[in-house]
């Protein structure tokens, strides 16, 4: 009985076009409307009634792009228990929905359009539903004016009042917001790369996500909880842009460039029209947004093909891309059919696009997440390389080091093998001219013990003093451990003792104050020289009954060697000495000149005052 009831239901519906309404059916998702266009965009509901409707269709349509008013016409039958209904339409952007009921003789106008607030509906519900009431057997008509600048497709529902409540009717609510979910998971993931890698291709791909997410949001009807159905059309720049990120990520990650220089420019151009559409939607959503998915078709086409001619060109990479593009076309391709009125509306045709499109999106972010991982494997292949480089360096660089290490060594040998031998010849050399001094004072003396010479004994002594002196310098050297330099404390010591040698019969007493310091062997004889023959002219003109007393003093000031001599002697005439042409002052002058920047100063005032001041020469 309740088979022939339904069939008995389809058959009225389908000869007559009305909506039976009976107890076997909370929901009726069935049934044929009729419809009418209104090109003028200005009929009325008296006149609209009054007009035959010759148009029928399926409650669930598909009539592409229209530029009319649309007016959709259900008549309905109750013979069910049940008096109260409401009228569902499960999509969410026609810019006009109005339903009128006639009802106490008079037509009931109820808007539930796109600009609609939420707060303003008889129904909170982001979908256009009408709620109506029908007694049993009793007949009613319902008028529905619809427009709408996208495509005009969707599904007409009638739901028992209380079922209603208790229907899960936006099944298709939570499927966005678990596309929502995860498009939201997959732009923070890529933006965490990009700041991490600070690569252009995944700013693109966020770039790309984020506004295909606004499109969607707007699509879906989620931007009404959010508040943004006032820009709904405003809002719709959205998809130039995702395109134009699109453009920018596939230019990015095919390398277009290297491949083909014709296609890399031939996409710099789609993405300039992309941005150039984007300031068209502001102007006026009609006609750009139509050129926008015209556009955004030939663009598919061309990456399709572009993905297919560099696979073949040899990146392989390339075949996932064509792989996740091929399924989201696919799918849109469907959507656009949908909303041209080609294929007829089924949850198939109208929502396989978000598993397209969330297919594609989560397999970009896999072949970016795979780009990352072959990055990391490149670097650390690198950095294995690099390795390897630094420790066969360090190996080639320790056997350098270990063989100029002992060239090295050998040198230092031969150096120090030199220096014996240039040490051996100094103190031979030093020791022959000491010897030769020692011939030389032993021939003098010889010349001095003859009886005929002894009148020149004194002179014979001052000559060998003078000699004594300078081969003094030379056995100091000899016995020395520094062959280029001597201690002035050592040989001036030295040189006042020989000198109280030679004059032994003679009172005398000198003091000394010498710092130590070190000179060169030329400074050393010429210094030597000098003390010697004014020490000897101090003893030997001291003709007083008193003792002899001379000081010696000798200091270093900043490399500045001052020499000072005085005695308690009678003095002299400092203008007889300046005409002195005497062999013991010429031998102080000519001596005093082979040191650098020097100056001699005698002073006669309570005996004699000698002055040497010169600079410490340099060490060979």
């Amino acid at each position: 009985m309740l088979r022939f009831s339904l069939l008995l239901i389809i058959y009225v519906e389908l000869l007559f076009g009305v909506v039976v309404l009976n107890d076997s059916l909370k929901v009726v998702d069935k049934f044929s409307i009729s419809y009418l266009e209104d090109p003028t965009k200005e009929l009325t509901i008296n006149e609209v009634s009054k007009m035959p409707f010759k148009n029928r269709l399926e409650n669930s349509f598909a009539l592409g792009y229209k530029e009319d008013n649309l007016w959709f016409k259900i008549e309905l039958e109750n013979h069910s228990q049940y008096h109260e209904f409401i009228l569902y339409f499960n999509e969410v952007f026609f810019e006009e929905m109005k339903f009128y009921d006639f009802i106490d003789k008079r037509w009931k106008e109820e808007s539930a359009g796109l600009f609609t607030p939420l707060n303003e509906r008889k129904i909170y519900d982001i979908h256009p539903a009408y709620e109506f009431t029908i007694k049993d057997a009793q007949k009613r008509t319902i008028y529905i004016q619809t427009y709408n600048k996208m495509g005009n497709f969707g599904r007409f529902e009638i739901f028992e009042k209380n079922y209603f409540y208790m229907y899960e009717k936006n099944s298709s609510t939570i499927l966005y917001m678990l596309y929502f979910g995860g498009l939201i998971i997959l732009i923070i993931l890529n933006l965490f790369l990009f700041f991490t890698l600070k690569g252009d291709i995944y700013i693109y791909y966020v770039g790309y996500t984020s506004f295909f997410f606004l499109f969607i949001l707007l699509f879906s009807g989620i931007s009404f909880y959010l508040g943004l159905a006032p820009w709904h059309y405003e809002l719709h720049f959205s998809p130039s842009m995702f395109i134009l990120f699109l453009i920018l990520f596939s230019r990015e990650y095919l390398n277009i460039k290297e491949y083909s220089i014709k296609l890399y420019h031939t996409f710099n151009i789609f993405a300039a029209l992309s941005a150039a559409l984007v300031i068209l939607n502001f102007i006026d959503i009609e006609p750009w947004y139509r050129v926008m998915t015209e556009s955004a078709t030939v663009v598919f086409m061309l990456l399709s093909f572009t993905s297919i001619y560099v696979w073949r060109r040899g990146y392989a990479d390339a075949k996932y891309y064509m792989l996740a593009l091929s399924a989201y076309m696919i799918t849109i391709a469907m959507l656009s059919s949908l909303a041209n009125g080609y294929i007829e509306y089924n949850n198939v045709t109208r929502y396989s696009f978000l598993f397209g499109s969330y297919f594609e999106i989560i397999f970009f972010s896999l072949m970016l997440a795979n780009r990352f991982n072959k990055m990391q494997q490149e670097q650390l292949i690198f950095k294995d390389r690099l390795i390897n480089i630094k420790e066969e360096n360090e190996i080639a660089l320790e056997k350098k080091v270990t063989q100029r290490t002992d060239e090295i060594t050998m040198i230092n040998i031969q150096l120090k093998d030199l220096l014996k031998d240039k040490e051996l010849l100094l103190k031979e050399l030093y020791h022959r001219v000491k010897n030769n001094f020692q011939m030389l004072l032993g021939l003098l003396w010889f010349e001095a013990d003859k009886d005929e010479n002894s009148k020149y004994s004194s002179s014979l002594s001052e000559i060998s003093s003078k000699i004594k002196s300078m081969s003094l310098i030379h056995e100091l050297l000899y016995e020395s451990s520094m062959l280029s330099k001597l201690d002035t404390k050592e040989f001036i010591v030295n040189i006042l003792t020989r000198i109280s040698a030679i004059y032994v019969g003679k009172n005398i007493s000198i003091k000394e104050s010498i710092e130590s310091c070190k000179l060169n062997i030329d400074d050393a004889m010429n210094l030597s020289t000098i003390i010697n023959e004014v020490i000897s002219n101090s003893i030997k003109h001291h003709t007083h009954n008193y003792p002899c007393e001379i000081e010696i003093k000798l200091t270093l000031v900043k490399n500045i060697v001052e020499v000072y001599v005085s005695d308690n002697g009678r003095g002299f005439n400092s203008s007889k000495l300046e005409n002195d042409e005497g062999f013991g002052l010429e031998i102080i002058k000519q001596f005093a000149k082979k040191l650098e920047k020097s100056q001699i100063n005698f002073e006669s005032n309570n005996g004699t005052k000698f002055t040497l001041i010169f600079q410490r020469g340099t060490f060979d």
